[in-house]
């Protein structure tokens, strides 16, 4: 049923595979332009102590987010490929998807950890109040992260085989 799907659709899908590659390359390509940017930003501001450190609590967020969204969408893209091509087999990023992912919901938690510990509290009476409700939609969707990016590991980890069974069936 799924090899049905998967041929039924196969332009739809290398064009979306075709188009994950892409936008994964390019975001992959940004987090490392920030990355060399943030560190030519922290060299260039290492007499101002507190210029730096301001620039470096800005710093985690994007880094993760692009380098980590990059490494997904690229390995979606070997999934599709593998998925409609006979004999494709599965390249780094497919092979090794479940430990990235597990390594990008551990990259997560840092990354809110971080997030969560440099949270400053608005002006104003209302300022701690809207610190606390800004920390628990950042548990909220730390969490949702996390038990995404765990459970799409588990699901890559079990089905890889299964597609490579089916191929061989065919």
């Amino acid at each position: 049923m799924m090899m049905e799907f998967a041929e039924q659709n196969k332009r739809l899908l290398r064009f979306y595979g075709f188009a994950a590659n892409f936008l994964g390359h390019v975001l992959f390509g940004f987090g490392l332009l920030w990355g060399a940017l943030f560190s030519v930003s922290i060299v260039s501001r290492l007499g101002d102590t507190k210029a730096m450190l301001t620039q470096i609590n800005e710093m985690p967020n994007g880094i993760v987010m692009f380098i980590l969204s990059g490494l997904i969408a690229v390995g979606t893209s070997q999934f599709i490929r593998y998925l409609i091509e006979k004999d494709y087999q599965p390249q780094g990023l497919l092979r090794h998807g479940d430990t990235i992912l597990y390594t990008g919901a551990f990259l997560v938690v840092l990354n809110s950890y971080w997030l969560l510990l440099n949270s400053v509290p608005l002006p104003g009476p209302w300022g701690p109040y809207t610190c606390h409700i800004e920390r628990l939609f950042l548990i909220l969707i730390t969490f949702a992260k996390v038990l995404t990016l765990m459970g799409l590991g588990q699901v890559l980890k079990r089905i890889l085989p299964i597609i490579g069974e089916s191929k061989t069936l065919v």
